[in-house]
C-alpha cells in the first residue's frame, strides 16, 4: 500500500475505510460457537442493524427485523443459559471447531493483554473479534515481524513475542513533553517510539500543539500534509489521529530518501549495550512504511515494538456500524 504509484490522497482514503475495520469473514460462525444462538438468526441479524451484548450469566443479540408487512421492529434473541463460558474455555472451543488454529491455544509466541493467564483474550467479545478473522490476524503478525526485522537498528528484537490488545480502548505510545500534548494520540504514530526514533533520524517530528497553563490550545507548531488532513476529515476519531501522523511522516520520509539526505545513526556494536555512530543517507535506511501500511489496511494496528514484544491492537467490534 506504500507503492509510490498510489497517490497520498488515495492512500489516505483507503486507510480511512480500513482503519480498525478488519473484514471478519468468520464473524457469524464465531458468534454461533461462543453463544450458541441459532446460526440462521445470527445471519439475519448481521444483515441488519445489530449488537451483541454480554451479561454475567447470558448473552443476547439485539437487532432490527421486519414483520410480515415489512415494518421494522426491534428483536432480542438470547443465548442458551448453559452456553456462556469463560473466555479461555470459549477460546479452546473455537480451536476445537476449527475457527482458529490449534496452536493459538496456549502458545507462548502469542499472548493477550489482560487475558486469562495471558493464554486467551480477557472477554468473550475479544475471543469473537480475533476468531472472526484468523487469516488477517496471522497476516498482521507476519507484517509486524517484517517491520521488526527492518527496524533492528532501533532496538527491536529479531523474533519478539506478539501481544494482542483486544479487550480495551486503543492506547497509544507517544514521546515528547506532557505539556506539548493534548492526549496521547497527538504525537503518537503506529509503530510507537521506535518509529518516532527512526523519523527523528531524518529530522522529522509530528507537528505538536502549544498550550497555556490551563491546558487550552493556543497554536500549532506545524501543519499536517494534505493526505493526513484528508484522513482526519474522513476518519475524525481522535484515537485514529496517529494514522494521520503516519501519513504525514511518510511524506517527509519519501522526500528525505529522494534527496538522499545525510543522516547519522547509532547501530549496536560488538559489545552488549555498545552503540557505534555511522554516517549514511536516508535512502539507505530500511523502509518500514510498506508493511506498516499493509498492516493498517488489514484493519489492525501496530502500537509498539520492543526487543521483547510486538504490541498489536484489534478493536472489539460486536455491533454494526
Amino acid at each position: 500500500m506504500s507503492d509510490e504509484t498510489i497517490t497520498p490522497i488515495a492512500r489516505a482514503e483507503a486507510l480511512s475505510r480500513s482503519a480498525l475495520r478488519p473484514p471478519q469473514p468468520q464473524l457469524a460462525a464465531a458468534i454461533e460457537v461462543v453463544t450458541g444462538i441459532d446460526r440462521a438468526i445470527i445471519d439475519a441479524a448481521l444483515a441488519s442493524e445489530w449488537k451483541l451484548l454480554f451479561f454475567k450469566h447470558h448473552a443476547q443479540l439485539e437487532w432490527v427485523d421486519r414483520d410480515a408487512r415489512g415494518a421494522r421492529y426491534s428483536r432480542v434473541d438470547k443465548a442458551p443459559s448453559d452456553r456462556l463460558r469463560d473466555p479461555l474455555e470459549a477460546w479452546e472451543m473455537l480451536a476445537g471447531r476449527g475457527l482458529i488454529p490449534d496452536d493459538w491455544v496456549g502458545s507462548n509466541a502469542r499472548r493477550f493483554a489482560r487475558g486469562q493467564r495471558a493464554a486467551a483474550p480477557a472477554s468473550l467479545a475479544g475471543a469473537i473479534a480475533l476468531a472472526s478473522d484468523p487469516e488477517g490476524v496471522l497476516e498482521a503478525e507476519r507484517l509486524a515481524r517484517e517491520i521488526a526485522g527492518r527496524l533492528i537498528d532501533w532496538g527491536v528484537g529479531r523474533a519478539p513475542r506478539v501481544v494482542w490488545h483486544v479487550d480495551e480502548p486503543l492506547h497509544w505510545i507517544s514521546s515528547g513533553e506532557s505539556s506539548e500534548r493534548y492526549g496521547r494520540s497527538q504525537l503518537a504514530m503506529p509503530g510507537g517510539q521506535v518509529m518516532q526514533e527512526l523519523m527523528a533520524t531524518i529530522g522529522y517530528s509530528v507537528p505538536s500543539a502549544q498550550f497555556s497553563r490551563n491546558g487550552r490550545r493556543l497554536l500549532r507548531s506545524g501543519t499536517l500534509c494534505k493526505a493526513a488532513q484528508e484522513f482526519t476529515r474522513l476518519a475524525p476519531r481522535e484515537d485514529l489521529k496517529p494514522i494521520a501522523n503516519l501519513l504525514d511522516a511518510h511524506e517527509e520520509w519519501v522526500a528525505a530518501r529522494r534527496a538522499g539526505r545525510a543522516v547519522r545513526i547509532a547501530r549496536p556494536g560488538g559489545i552488549a549495550g555498545e552503540f557505534v555512530e555511522h554516517s549514511t543517507t536516508a535512502d539507505e535506511l530500511p523502509d518500514p512504511f510498506e508493511p506498516l501500511f499493509m498492516l493498517l489496511a488489514r484493519g489492525y494496528v501496530l502500537i509498539e515494538l520492543t526487543r521483547r514484544s510486538i504490541q498489536l491492537y484489534a478493536e472489539c467490534r460486536i455491533a454494526s456500524g
